[in-house]
């Protein structure tokens, strides 16, 4: 199915849980997201424990500045008594269960279909502790068109990405109901804004737009820093890189895509201990997505950089954040010029 997609159909494809900032960022506007229902479909006690079991129907519309795009039905059961409470209050919906829990979902994609109408329709799976999801997405990627950059705020030419993030939305199926990433450099195109944005999905995307193997290279363990003055956390730096695979034709395996530098600083004692007693791996820092103890970090672009006559062969470059209450995550990442062609 892969060779009957084009670039984009293929990153929106294989999205997990980021499929509004994808086509935000690619179009350059704003893409909001409309319930049109939720069900209760069932409820019952659990037999080996007695615990409450409810089951949903969720249709949602996707929209982008008015034109609709796709439609979601998602199939959600909630076994969790937190999550369950959160929706009965009617203070939660349905569609903020990840964020507001800080649910780090594992994601599997169980089906891709290109249509006879040349739609996309795609099948996946969102599980975490007492959450499973399983959504049904009918995507009318042509519908969609690459807005222009608008005009620089007065008094901001060039404008960055990083200073338009500020006042970005980052809706998704993981926060919330609209996402807004408004560019106004006129430098940088669909694939930069979307790796731009990318929020520990890297890998994944570039992948999906090259149609290509991509293997992850770590530097080691991680090397352990002294802690910053007058703190008690411990630190770690490590350096990775994305490579071609061997299965990337045109293209010799090994060949670096991205370069990253990451700087973990924890906060918590417990995880220190788990990262010291090498019960946690520093790139299993959130934990293993899916399970107990994964929590869902939050996202923020500090800076970003494009290409200089120092480092023609790294057009684009970008500091960002991760970080929960326990760990902090700042990442400086440069992608090689073999991504954009």
């Amino acid at each position: 199915v892969a060779d009957r997609l084009s670039p984009f159909e293929r990153v929106v494809a294989s999205a997990n849980g980021y499929l509004q900032r994808i086509v935000s960022s690619w179009t350059n506007r704003t893409v909001s997201v409309g319930v049109l229902f939720n069900r209760l479909l069932s409820e019952q006690r659990r037999e080996s424990d007695g615990k409450l079991v409810q089951r949903y129907e969720r249709r949602v519309e996707l929209c982008c500045e008015g034109v609709r795009f796709g439609v979601a039905d998602s199939d959600i059961t909630l076994e969790r008594q937190d999550l369950i409470e959160a929706v009965q209050s009617n203070k939660v919906g349905l569609g903020q269960l990840v964020r507001q829990f800080n649910l780090l979902v594992a994601f599997t994609l169980r089906s891709v279909d290109k249509l006879p109408d040349g739609d996309v329709r795609r099948v996946y799976e969102m599980q975490s502790d007492g959450l499973l999801c399983v959504i049904t997405e009918q995507l009318s990627l042509a519908k969609l068109s690459v807005a222009p950059p608008p005009p620089a705020p007065s008094g901001q030419s060039g404008a960055s990405l990083a200073a338009a993030t500020q006042r970005a939305r980052f809706g998704d199926t993981v926060v919330g109901t609209e996402t807004s990433v408004t560019v106004h450099d006129p430098t940088l195109g669909p694939i930069e804004r979307v790796l731009c944005t990318a929020n520990g999905n890297v890998q994944r995307l570039v992948s999906s737009y090259l149609n290509v193997a991509v293997a992850q290279h770590c530097a080691g363990a991680g090397l352990r820093l002294p802690p910053a003055q007058g703190s008690a956390a411990c630190r770690f730096t490590r350096g990775s890189s994305l490579v071609f695979g061997e299965d990337s034709p045109g293209r010799p395996a090994g060949t670096v895509i991205c370069e990253t530098v990451s700087t973990y600083t924890v906060h918590s004692p417990e995880l220190a201990d788990q990262l010291n007693n090498g019960k946690r791996a520093l790139e299993n820092i959130f934990g293993t997505p899916g399970t107990t103890e994964a929590e869902l970090p939050q996202f923020q672009l500090v800076d970003v950089c494009l290409a200089t006559a120092d480092s023609p062969e790294f057009p684009l470059e970008r500091k960002y954040r991760l970080f929960t209450d326990a760990v902090t995550v700042e990442c400086e990442e440069r992608f090689h010029r073999t991504v954009f062609g």
